[in-house]
């Protein structure tokens, strides 16, 4: 059975109602070319979505009606990760928006999903990157080493003074991402992180005094140190 039905102006979605579960039904153009073919389980009500117009339906059963209706499509929550961040003239960012992989820049990114997404990825990403630079750097098994104290004072200084640079710097770049109103700022990002283990000089001890230095002049001596001196 085939009959024409129309799509009106303003809807998008066109319901078909059957007499009877069919396993085939199919919407076609004016010319009678397949738009959509829907083959499978059997059941009387089938949905197509396409634009104001007019179509034609076929089927092996019958057709009892047909409704133009507006379909409101679910809004797709929208997942930005942040794979890959390169700064300079030739540099760009590579991400996976809902699963699928864009390269580009990020003016181009933001064509594509909202600033506040792009700036939950980038958070994301800066705070793996921080770990694993940190990793190499200084080892977490290293770091259990100065804290267990084989390591000596200073080394153990020099370590905690780096990963409090790793700490300032992601807190830096922490404030910076959730202030922008742009994705060129967002582009602009510097990940400084340190590169080496932070040096640190050791305070010099105050030189302590002599037990000679110490002791006070005795009147005896004040009157031996004037005889000298005459």
């Amino acid at each position: 059975m085939e009959q024409i039905v129309h799509i009106q102006e303003t809807h998008n979605r066109l319901r078909v109602i059957l007499n009877e579960e069919q396993t085939y039904v199919a919407l076609l153009d004016d010319q009678g070319q397949a738009l959509q073919i829907s083959r499978g389980t059997p059941r009387r009500e089938y949905l197509f979505s396409q634009s104001p117009g007019t179509y034609v339906i076929a089927t092996d059963g019958e057709i009892l009606e047909t409704i133009s209706e507006i379909h409101e499509a679910e809004e797709v929550p929208i997942e930005v990760r942040i794979l890959g961040y390169q700064l300079g003239e030739a540099g760009g960012v590579i991400a996976s928006i809902n699963g699928g992989l864009f390269q580009g820049s990020m003016e181009e990114l933001a064509e594509k999903a909202a600033l506040d997404k792009i700036k939950s990825g980038l958070l994301v990403y800066i705070g793996e990157q921080a770990t694993q630079q940190r990793e190499q750097l200084l080892p977490t098994q290293e770091l259990l080493y100065g804290v267990l104290g084989v390591r000596e004072k200073e080394t153990l200084q020099a370590y905690r003074a780096t990963v409090m640079k790793f700490e300032e710097v992601l807190g830096k770049l922490h404030k910076q991402i959730k202030k922008a109103r742009s994705a060129v700022t967002l582009a602009s990002l510097k990940l400084d992180f340190p590169s080496r283990i932070v040096s640190v000089r050791s305070k010099p001890s105050p030189r302590k005094k002599s037990p000679i230095e110490k002791r006070p002049l005795t009147k005896d001596a004040d009157d031996s140190q004037t005889k000298e001196e005459e």
